[in-house]
């Protein structure tokens, strides 16, 4: 879960976290941490493939513990984020619309027009994100990546990359310079 399980009040950090993202083993993990984050943490982010079984559970299954998370969350932003397969990933965030305020999809696999147009009838606003833990991407290609995720229609685009060294830093943040000057961009 959460790093060391300490309360925010004993963290060294000067400024309170925004979100808390949830990666526990299991529902009383997931309690025990959003217990000692309620104060600080506008947005609670699940990150469902940690927990323990989920890729077993049923719809009615998973849909009473997300009902239950949503329970304990109330007053917060809730994200839902899958990652595994394919299939895991869009039965699982499909039974999270209407629940969650989010739901993060990734761009570009199979489902992903498809869950955003549902997550939109869903009243669920979508999280489209892209992945990249190998490898960095040019600042030019961060910008036309934004772009095509825009079209895509997700609500948030967030693209995450690995910086194996400082200037990789530099071109994250000049390729989303380069989206986020366009007059109507979407949130990143």
């Amino acid at each position: 879960c959460l790093p060391g399980r300490e309360s925010p009040d004993s963290l060294s950090c000067n400024r309170n976290p925004y979100s808390a993202s949830l990666c526990c083993g299991n529902l009383q993990e997931i309690r025990e941490d959003l217990y000692l984050y309620q104060k600080y943490a506008q947005y609670v982010e699940w990150c469902v493939h940690e927990t323990s079984g989920v890729d077993s559970w049923s719809e009615e299954e998973y849909v009473s513990n997300l009902t239950e998370v949503r329970r304990w969350t109330r007053g917060k932003k809730l994200i839902v984020v899958y990652r595994g397969d394919d299939n895991t990933a869009a039965r699982i965030t499909r039974w999270s619309f209407g629940i969650a305020d989010y739901v993060d999809v990734s761009f570009g696999s199979e489902e992903s027009a498809r869950l955003i147009r549902e997550a939109k009838r869903g009243k669920t606003k979508v999280i489209l994100s892209f992945h990249d833990n190998d490898g960095m991407l040019r600042k030019d290609e961060i910008g036309e990546l934004y772009l095509k995720m825009e079209k895509e229609g997700g609500d948030i685009l967030k693209i995450a990359c690995m910086a194996n060294e400082e200037m990789d830093t530099y071109e994250i943040l000049e390729g989303a310079a380069m989206y986020t000057s366009l007059k109507h961009h979407k949130p990143i």
